[in-house]
């Protein structure tokens, strides 16, 4: 009967030999065979019965054959193998890199840590533990200032008397009292360090050359920077304050220091006072 909304003639359907299930047409297979003519007939068994029947003899010949199955198994696996193997060699190989650059490595730091341990000055030691303490906390800004805060909150005394002696300083040191440094900071209006803008940004005034390595209190050495700037520089002298300034502010650097007294040396600023006996830290 011809299906009227498409015009296909229906699927005839056949019954399994096997299953005797009536199924469609299609679902039985195209066999080839060359004694028969045509060599290629129609199955009398569904798809379905073929796979199974194929399980069933493959099952079948490996139980009778296990010599022949194991060999197949063997010759598959080599075939993988080989294919594989290029991609393997690569791995290895990289493992076995990667396995001497680190075994290279740990015996670099080990012979480090002794040298570190035993022979190296103390001089040496102490430097190298304070750039390293200086990079970490370069890299932590927020870590430092929660270090110090809980430094000062700890130790109030302390501190107090730190203030006292930097007033004390400053009075003898000068001639620039409170009301002086606080118009400073009222008209300043960029950074000397990095010049960003110092609107709505906490203004600090800093002396160039640090009053605890003898710079004087006047106005030629002072200068207004905002807080970050002022918390890196601290107490650090010329030489080492342009070398930790980003290469873009450096020249602004160059100038608030040249900007000033010509008199003055700039090329050797004071020397950092330094406590017999007490470590570069």
């Amino acid at each position: 009967m011809i299906d009227r909304a498409s015009g296909d003639r229906p699927e005839p359907e056949v019954e399994c030999l096997r299953c005797s299930k009536m199924t469609g047409l299609s679902s039985f297979p195209i066999r080839r065979d060359k004694r028969r003519t045509p060599p290629e007939y129609r199955s009398g068994v569904c798809r379905d019965c073929h796979a199974e029947m194929n399980r069933d003899g493959t099952a079948k010949w490996k139980a009778k054959n296990p010599g022949k199955t194991q060999a197949q198994r063997e010759r598959a696996s080599r075939i993988r193998s080989d294919r594989r193997r290029p991609a393997r060699i690569a791995r290895q190989a990289a493992s076995r890199a990667r396995a001497e650059d680190r075994s290279i490595r740990l015996a670099a730091e080990k012979e480090f840590r002794r040298w570190f341990n035993t022979l190296a000055p103390r001089w040496w030691v102490d430097a190298y533990r304070a750039s390293r303490a200086r990079e970490h906390y370069r890299n932590n800004p927020d870590m430092q200032v929660e270090r110090v805060g809980s430094y000062k909150r700890a130790n109030p005394e302390r501190v107090r008397t730190w203030s006292r002696a930097r007033r004390d300083r400053i009075q003898a040191q000068g001639n620039l009292s409170p009301i002086d440094l606080a118009g400073l900071r009222m008209a300043a209006k960029s950074c000397a360090y990095c010049g960003c803008d110092l609107h709505g940004v906490r203004r600090e005034v800093d002396h160039m050359d640090a009053l605890c390595l003898g710079g004087p209190n006047t106005i030629d050495n002072v200068v207004v920077a905002c807080s970050d700037c002022n918390l890196r520089k601290g107490s650090l002298t010329f030489g080492e304050w342009v070398e930790r300034v980003p290469v873009e502010h450096r020249a602004r650097v160059q100038r608030a220091y040249t900007g000033r007294d010509a008199e003055r040396v700039l090329l050797a600023p004071p020397a950092r006072p330094v406590q017999q006996g007490a470590a570069l830290l």
